[in-house]
């Protein structure tokens, strides 16, 4: 997968359901688009829940988001790959996450990370990524905004993203417990 950026270019990429936060993540595009920011946004993932998906649906199509905004739906590994690839950055608003592996998948092709302050995101994304309440369209804008329009910021997210993306490599993370099992045994 090559690591070509496209210059404002915003990827979500979960399974959509309604605590996920699209809706907002798409009102906060529309902000980008009247502050003078002519940001893309993808939407990659399935949605399960059909009424949550028509109602993002028409919020991008009352915005007047049509060309900006891409629905994807579930795509193959590789095509994830060239996602988060070409991404300027990821995003997800969500009020519920776990974890958040496409976040650090993300990070792993050098994409800063928008996310949600309420959950495990600022503790698992670190220093790469930026967080704000999960339902403030307003703040979300800000935050894309300032990694979209500031390439030194975005550039120094970028390479705190791939470094605390290395954190949870495989080797990184199971060696500790092979080890760990050895010394029982």
């Amino acid at each position: 997968v090559s690591n070509r950026k496209q210059p404002g270019l915003i990827v979500s990429v979960s399974a959509m359901a309604p605590w996920k936060g699209s809706d907002v993540l798409v009102e906060a595009l529309a902000i980008l688009h009247r502050q003078g920011c002519r940001a893309r946004l993808r939407l990659v993932g399935p949605w399960p829940d059909r009424q949550y998906e028509a109602m993002v649906r028409h919020k991008i199509s009352v915005l007047g988001l049509e060309e900006s905004v891409t629905i994807t739906g579930k795509v193959s590994k590789e095509e994830l790959h060239r996602h988060y690839a070409e991404a300027s950055v990821y995003c997800l608003m969500s009020r519920c996450e776990s974890f958040g592996i496409p976040a650090i998948e993300a990070q792993a092709f050098g994409t800063p990370v928008v996310g949600s302050s309420v959950c495990a995101m600022p503790e698992i994304c670190g220093e790469g990524g930026l967080f704000g309440p999960p339902r403030d369209p307003i703040r979300t804008a800000g935050l894309l905004g300032h990694l979209l329009d500031d390439k030194e910021a975005w550039r120094t997210r970028s390479e705190l993203a791939r470094i605390n993306a290395a954190r949870y490599r495989w080797e990184t993370c199971s060696l500790p417990l092979l080890k760990m099992f050895s010394l029982s045994s």
